[in-house]
C-alpha cells in the first residue's frame, strides 16, 4: 500500500493513516503482526501502533558507533 502525502507532513503522523487504510482495507486477507521500521518512526506511533492494533512496531537503529552504509537487518 502506498500513501502520498505533501512534504510536510512527518512520516509517523501518515504512518498512522496508511496502517488504519491497510487495516481497513487488506487486514482480513493478511495476518500482520509486526512491522520493521527505521529510527524516524520511533515515539509515541509505536504504543499507537499496539494500541489500535495489537501489531508490534519495532524500530531497527543503526549502529551510533559505526560511520558510513549499514546493512542492518529487516530493513534492506
Amino acid at each position: 500500500m502506498v500513501l502520498v502525502t505533501a512534504a510536510d507532513v512527518q512520516d509517523r503522523d501518515a504512518a498512522k493513516e496508511l496502517l488504519k487504510r491497510f487495516y481497513r482495507d487488506f487486514f482480513q486477507s493478511f495476518r500482520l503482526k509486526r512491522i520493521w521500521a527505521d529510527a524516524g518512526y520511533q515515539g509515541s506511533l509505536v504504543v499507537w501502533v499496539q494500541e489500535a492494533f495489537a501489531w508490534l512496531l519495532d524500530i531497527v537503529k543503526r549502529n551510533k558507533h559505526v560511520t558510513g552504509f549499514q546493512l542492518l537487518p529487516k530493513r534492506w
